[in-house]
């Protein structure tokens, strides 16, 4: 991922997946299907977001990344990906969801 100029996920389902969280702790831009979980992971600037299926809109995407890849901040993104994906804040977040849900003594 290291030596690649973003990460493509052209899926019609997914959940989560922990591969775009990997591709923007290393600063790599990513495009993906609009689907299941991905949008919450991708903010703005980060990557862009295609429709399922639309083949058409992924050529656009692809080559609209090729023609701004300069204008990523890799290491912008990388640092803020890394405080949203750390052990720390995962299971930070785990925890308290957890606590939320245990009865009050």
């Amino acid at each position: 991922m290291q030596q690649a100029d973003c990460l493509l996920l052209f899926s019609h389902i997914e959940n989560s997946p922990c591969v775009i969280g990997e591709a923007l702790c290393c600063g790599l831009p990513v495009i993906a299907s609009r689907v299941g979980g991905i949008p919450e992971l991708i903010k703005e600037g980060h990557g862009i977001l295609v429709p399922a299926a639309d083949e058409t809109a992924l050529i656009n995407a692809m080559k609209q990344v090729r023609q701004t890849i300069k204008q990523y901040n890799r290491q912008s993104m990388a640092m803020e990906a890394a405080s949203r994906f750390s052990y720390e804040t995962a299971g930070r977040l785990l925890n308290d969801t957890y606590s939320s849900l245990l009865p009050e003594s």
